[in-house]
Parts: structure tokens; C-alpha cells; sequence
């Protein structure tokens, strides 16, 4: 019995088959409250956008035992799931998206998506996107460009004040 989950059939030959689905955490007992060998399919949390121009937050991991792969030996009893959330939004200047949060049952585990790079500001550096499942997208460093052309004003401002000295 799962807790927190839905439960449907499989659309497949096999009538017995069963999907559980955790759109939050809870509890997965296997059927029969024996143990079984279960496919998974786990998701984590995506991570946020940053702020500004930031970048995309990136999608969160995932890992499944299907097609093919090794199955879940779980225990009879119940089991914990944590579904993780994706990462808060951000409203302030200048701040790189959050990460979100991993996804698990058993000993399984996936990763959180990494957070979205934002703008960089004073100089040249822009904050890149964070690791993750899958990693946070970068920034448009616009800011970069408007500082090189102030420096360009200012050293332009600069030589007209010296030539003016020199005529007065």
C-alpha cells in the first residue's frame, strides 16, 4: 500500500502489474507486505532560474531501473519517499538560482537540478550556473558590455576635460 501515492493499472499484457506514483513524500509498502523486487523511475526537484538575466534552472536527475536495468529489492514493510521540491525562485538582484532537492527511496537517489547563473556586476564576471542532475543554465552578461562602454565615456569625458585644460 503506498501513502501519498495514486495507484493504477499498467497498461501492459501483464494485469497484475501496478504503478505507484509520488507526487509528495510518504510511504511505499510492497504489495502483500512482502518483500518484492520493484522497476523505479525517481526524479528530483528541478533547481530555479537566476535572477536579472539569469539562466534556466536545470532539470532535476534521475535514475530507473527500466529497460533492462537492475530492480529495487525492497523489504516487506513500509518505506520512506522523498520527493524533492524544486528551488524557490529568486527576486533579488544578482542572485543565482537555488538547487533543488534530491528525490529517494531505499537506497536510491537522485540528484537535485542545479540552479540558473545571473548577471555579474561591478566587472566582468558573470555567476555561471550550479551543478546538478542536470546543471543551471548560464547568464547574458549584459552588464559586462554596459560597464566596458561607461569606462569608454569616462575615458572619452577624461581627454576632452585635458584638451579643454590646454586651450584655456
Amino acid at each position: 500500500m503506498a501513502n501519498g501515492g495514486i495507484i493504477g493499472p499498467v497498461n501492459t499484457v501483464f494485469k497484475t502489474d501496478k504503478i505507484t506514483t509520488f507526487t509528495s513524500s510518504g510511504t511505499f509498502t510492497p504489495r502483500l507486505g512482502a518483500a518484492a523486487s520493484v522497476d523505479y523511475l525517481v526524479i528530483a526537484g528541478g533547481g530555479s532560474g537566476g535572477s536579472d538575466y539569469g539562466g534556466g534552472g536545470g532539470a532535476g536527475g534521475h535514475r530507473s531501473s527500466f529497460p533492462g536495468g537492475t530492480k529495487l529489492n525492497l523489504s516487506a514493510g513500509p518505506h520512506a519517499v522523498t520527493i524533492g521540491a524544486g528551488g524557490a525562485g529568486r527576486t533579488a538582484d544578482q542572485e543565482q538560482g537555488l538547487p533543488g532537492n534530491p528525490s529517494t527511496i531505499s537506497s536510491i537517489t537522485s540528484t537535485a537540478g542545479g540552479g540558473g547563473g545571473t548577471e555579474g556586476s561591478p566587472g566582468p564576471v558573470s555567476k555561471t550556473g550550479l551543478a546538478g542532475g542536470s546543471g543551471g543554465g548560464g547568464s547574458y552578461g549584459y552588464r559586462v558590455e554596459q560597464e566596458i562602454l561607461l569606462q569608454q565615456v569616462q575615458l572619452k569625458e577624461q581627454l576632452v576635460e585635458q584638451e579643454y585644460q590646454a586651450l584655456v
